[in-house]
């Protein structure tokens, strides 16, 4: 349920989060800054998660690490109790994460993140099966590529997924999206 008294927080400045784009390779960079968004408590997670499924069947649950881990977790692991699907993009890119991926059905990382997750310099096909067979990420792992597209990598499968002709990478953040 909203909640105005807790949705705006006086003194505090909304997170923005600019994205840096190499115009020659396409590849991204994000700088956040956190602002409100590390308000958010695992207490408020829970309690609005909740509030919405007495009303709504919670189909989807999705995180991005833009608010503290423990609110993140939080949010994974009460949209498991919902018998919600959970879905966690790792951005951005923590070494802190191993504590979430019991909770997570569908990851989303991109290159670089599935780097920092997986020990190895394998294929990311391999990293990928690291995180769902290791890891304990429960369905699928889809691995943003860029300007080439995405890999989403499940337990039996492989499918890869061309970007349209004419993806905006030079000015345009889109390349980091599924």
């Amino acid at each position: 349920m909203y909640d105005a008294e807790k949705s705006v927080l006086p003194n505090k400045h909304t997170g923005v989060a600019p994205i840096i784009v190499d115009t020659k390779s396409g590849d991204n960079s994000i700088i956040v800054i956190p602002g409100a968004n590390h308000a958010l408590t695992p207490e408020d997670v829970r309690e609005s998660l909740n509030a919405l499924a007495s009303k709504h069947s919670v189909k989807v649950v999705l995180v991005q690490l833009e608010i503290p881990l423990e609110s993140a977790q939080e949010a994974l692991k009460v949209g498991k109790e919902l018998g919600a699907t959970t879905i966690l993009n790792p951005a951005p890119a923590s070494d802190k994460i191993d504590d979430l991926f019991a909770h997570v059905d569908i990851l989303i990382p991109n290159e670089s993140e599935l780097a920092s997750m997986s020990p190895s310099s394998d294929s990311e096909e391999k990293r990928a099966h690291y995180l769902l067979n290791e890891k304990g990420v429960g369905m699928a792992v889809v691995v943003t590529l860029g300007a080439r597209g995405a890999m989403v990598v499940g337990k039996d499968k492989t499918t890869l997924v061309c970007a349209p002709d004419g993806l905006p990478c030079a000015s345009e953040p889109v390349q980091d999206t599924v």
